[in-house]
């Protein structure tokens, strides 16, 4: 990606297990044309796993007894996690004419918008969600609808 110029090298890069943000000249995986997008969110390809033990791995935290936790997750299995829930959860509750609130981050955000936007995987790479930032759907019967920031309005 980096060789490929899609991304320069200082673009700052983020992916979920990451402590921080870092410049994408520093993560080795951007030198391959494999991951081209700058924000390290390719639907198909995990990050690297977390190493067991680590102070970021949660499979020992007491709050996640009994579930089991991946120690990497690309955008396609947080998608194959998060739409059994909004079926089974958040839509019953839509269909009842209910308001739903969902405070999420990351790559579940970013799967629900890729679901309820019916978004490519091409174009979701390039899809910035800004932290903090109430999104709004307004969804007809069908849960088909307009996406927009809450700020904008």
């Amino acid at each position: 990606a980096l060789a490929g110029g899609s991304i320069a090298p200082n673009t700052p890069v983020w992916r979920s297990g990451w402590t921080g943000w870092q410049p994408a000249h520093e993560v080795p995986e951007l030198m391959s044309s494999a991951l081209s997008a700058a924000n390290g969110v390719v639907p198909n390809i995990p990050p690297p796993p977390l190493e067991a033990g680590s102070p970021y791995d949660l499979s020992s935290d007491p709050r996640y007894a009994g579930i089991a936790i991946p120690n990497t997750e690309s955008l396609k299995d947080t998608i194959a996690r998060v739409l059994p829930y909004w079926e089974s959860a958040i839509v019953p509750e839509l269909q009842a004419d209910k308001t739903v609130l969902i405070s999420a981050h990351g790559n579940s955000l970013r799967a629900l918008v890729k679901h309820l936007s019916d978004i490519s995987d091409e174009d979701i790479t390039g899809l910035e969600i800004p932290t903090g930032q109430p999104i709004v759907y307004e969804l007809d019967d069908a849960l088909k609808g307009e996406r927009y920031y809450l700020s904008e309005r």
